[in-house]
């Protein structure tokens, strides 16, 4: 959920820069927005931006919450310190989900990402580590007030991370027999790849061309 939420954004970001002024581009203000759509006849943007924002805060409640469920499930199974970290911060990013404000949000999203990072400490996965130190970065720059393309693109790389890692673990709790041969099978990362690629053509937001 969190890879097509960036994704989302990406590709929000890229369109977002092709059809309106650099100084509009960061502005949370639907005044502003609604003004320079009449200014400019361009109503069709006000629709793309309102698909955005619903389909983000649709992935976004959908993402904290599945990171709560599986931190408690987490709990549940063994009550470890990292385990009621990983709650924690699934709380705070439900609250930087509903909130009122991108800078409220953005707060939030910090919080959650350092104590995602701290509940990691005893992971041996150095690219899930790496993903939550991208996260902590990007936090730092939103709550800066950057905004910039490469930004989504590091976003992505960092929840790209995550899903790799994660698929690693799921491939290796099922044993789904990935093999490394050199008969033409598909080793374990080909496959993790294609998978990657099938979610990043299903996570795309369609949005018209003004």
């Amino acid at each position: 959920l969190y890879f097509r939420l960036s994704f989302l954004n990406l590709e929000w970001e890229k369109y977002v820069r092709d059809h309106v002024p650099e100084t509009l581009v960061g502005v949370d203000d639907d005044a502003i927005w609604s003004q320079w759509a009449a200014e400019h006849d361009a109503p069709d943007m006000l629709e793309v931006r309102n698909t955005y924002y619903q389909q983000y805060k649709l992935f976004h409640k959908l993402a904290v919450s599945a990171l709560v469920f599986m931190g408690l499930s987490e709990v549940f199974r063994e009550r470890l310190f990292a385990n009621l970290i990983l709650v924690v911060a699934g709380f705070a990013g439900m609250a930087g989900a509903y909130s009122s404000t991108e800078h409220d949000a953005a707060v939030w999203s910090c919080i959650s990402v350092h104590l995602y990072l701290l509940s990691c400490y005893n992971s041996n996965s150095k690219l899930f580590r790496a993903g939550c130190i991208l996260e902590c970065i990007l936090s730092y720059l939103s709550l800066a007030g950057h905004t910039a393309c490469w930004m989504s693109y590091t976003n992505v790389l960092a929840s790209s991370l995550w899903l790799y890692c994660a698929l690693e673990e799921v491939a290796l709790v099922f044993e789904f027999g990935f093999s490394f041969q050199k008969d033409g099978d598909s080793t374990k990362q080909g496959l993790l790849v294609e998978i990657m690629y099938s979610l990043i053509n299903a996570s795309t937001l369609k949005m018209k061309r003004a």
